[in-house]
């Protein structure tokens, strides 16, 4: 029965849904490949800032815009990544992923069970959601957004529980303070503070001047970085940046994202049915933040994983009282699924750590590696197609043309980018202008360049796989930094390589 404290967890022997919330995700996470598109490059970052003692303040991978200032505002989230693969490699990074994805599921299965009758109801409402923020590549992959994902949880947590504990929300200003210095998502923080003062507000709710002041707090510890209140606008240059929303897929609008957006429309259809049905029974916080986390997630694919976790305990208490009650659990049988539960988990960790650390990843080609690292002497300059994140971790010697933060590269240079990868009129001119010595190329993304390279007396294929290929300058000539300058527009006078 449902009493005035809440609605029950299940039967006597409690919620066994708990335990599958928690662990299944985590094997799910546990039996996948690690990607290693926008993570090798952030531990490679971490461990030169732990190795120097110091904050990265410019570009230190690419030799198109080496030196040029690099807000690098997920530094603290590098320094974090670069530790766990210290102690433990790649292995570490994966069983810590696991744990991030596993907890936040289970959390938020927790927060929706609380504010609904039935667990059958929490389940499909916390599951639904998560199986579409898995459709679109890379939303929970092993990288510094991760780590925001769990403070945002935490966040939410700790406003959810505001009336119960009402000097619990101090916690948000640290909260915060750490975000800021994590990821480029710490705004979302003063948008969950927001909600929470509006609908307390509507709701005429007591004790409201603590959580405007920490509201006032938390907006400051967003400017408490290396940077200092730039981080604001980083952020905003961020979102608007046209290179960023054309070019990386997950922040374009979610009808443009495939099975992902397909999905989510889908489950927009049953939100706003729910919401129709039980409009009685809503909550005025709850419709703010189905609201603007659903507008977040329309504008940009990459909003989708703060919709999967503030909507289904936002939802909950829409769906209505308990029809029949939920299947009566003995404490026997809680326990069995407990035990099997875990068991499958540590089969999962047992795998990870028999399994040899390369076939953990995805993105890291073995071949090509070796054919890059033995091809590029200090300071070579590399043209990549699609490992350059991967390539700065693994063959550091390796200069990148681009790599994946595409937003301190200009206009003009990722036209060139693109003229060279799909082999267009003057793509040769292109490589000799930025004095390219090895060229790594995608068989996926840039056939027409391999193509192109293959018929080319100028360059000779050292590695191909069905990957892609390695190629290098086959008459190779010293060319002095000036000269190189002269041939680069794009290159600035006192870039420290030409001193």
């Amino acid at each position: 029965m449902t009493g005035s404290g809440g609605p029950s967890t299940g039967g006597s022997g409690g919620d066994p849904w708990v335990w599958i919330a928690f662990l299944l995700p985590a094997v799910a996470v546990l039996l996948s490949l690690m990607q290693t598109e926008d993570l090798a490059y952030q531990v490679r970052a971490g461990s030169l800032m732990w190795s120097s003692h110091g904050v990265l303040r410019s570009d230190p991978f690419t030799y198109t815009v080496v030196g040029s200032p690099w807000q690098d505002q997920q530094w603290g989230a590098q320094l974090v990544l670069a530790a766990v693969h210290a102690v433990g490699g790649w292995r570490a990074l994966v069983v810590t992923r696991a744990a991030i994805v596993g907890a936040v599921v289970g959390v938020t299965y927790v927060r929706t069970r609380a504010r609904t009758a039935r667990s059958v109801d929490a389940v499909f409402f916390t599951f639904a959601p998560f199986l579409t923020c898995i459709a679109l590549p890379g939303t929970l992959a092993m990288r510094p957004q991760l780590l925001a994902v769990a403070l945002f949880v935490v966040a939410s947590v700790v406003l959810e529980r505001r009336h119960a504990n009402p000097n619990g929300v101090w916690w948000l200003t640290a909260v915060g303070l750490v975000w800021a210095n994590v990821h480029g998502s710490f705004i979302l923080l003063p948008v969950l503070c927001g909600i929470a003062l509006v609908a307390d507000l509507l709701d005429a709710k007591p004790r409201m001047g603590r959580l405007a002041l920490v509201t006032g707090c938390v907006l400051i510890a967003g400017g408490i970085t290396p940077w200092w209140f730039a981080s604001y606008t980083y952020v905003f240059d961020l979102a608007r940046d046209p290179i960023v929303r054309d070019l990386i897929d997950e922040w374009k609008p979610i009808w443009q994202q495939g099975l992902a957006g397909i999905l989510f429309a889908l489950a927009t259809v049953g939100v706003i049915a729910v919401l129709v049905r039980g409009w009685r029974r809503a909550r005025v916080e709850g419709l703010l933040t189905i609201g603007v986390f659903t507008v977040l997630a329309v504008i940009s694919g990459r909003n989708l994983v703060w919709w999967t976790l503030a909507v289904p305990p936002s939802l909950a208490p829409c769906l209505g009282v308990r029809v029949r009650p939920d299947s009566d659990w003995s404490r026997a049988s809680v326990r069995v699924i407990a035990i099997a539960a875990t068991v499958v988990v540590l089969g999962g960790v047992l795998r990870v750590m028999s399994t040899p650390p390369d076939h953990l990843l995805a993105d890291a080609p073995e071949g090509i590696t070796k054919a890059v690292d033995r091809s590029v002497g200090s300071g070579q300059r590399v043209f990549s197609g699609w490992w350059w994140g991967w390539l700065e971790f693994a063959v550091p010697p390796a200069r990148q043309f681009v790599d994946a933060r595409a937003e301190i590269f200009p206009t003009e240079l990722w036209a060139d980018y693109f003229e060279i990868s799909t082999a267009s009129p003057g793509w040769k001119e292109l490589l000799e202008r930025w004095d390219v010595g090895v060229v790594v190329a995608s068989r996926a993304h840039q056939a027409p360049l391999i193509d192109a390279l293959g018929r080319d007396p100028g360059w000779r294929t050292v590695y191909v796989d069905g990957s892609g290929a390695v190629f290098v300058q086959s008459t190779t000539g010293e060319t002095s930094p000036l000269s190189r300058f002269a041939r680069s527009p794009h290159r600035r006078p006192d870039d420290p390589e030409l001193r």
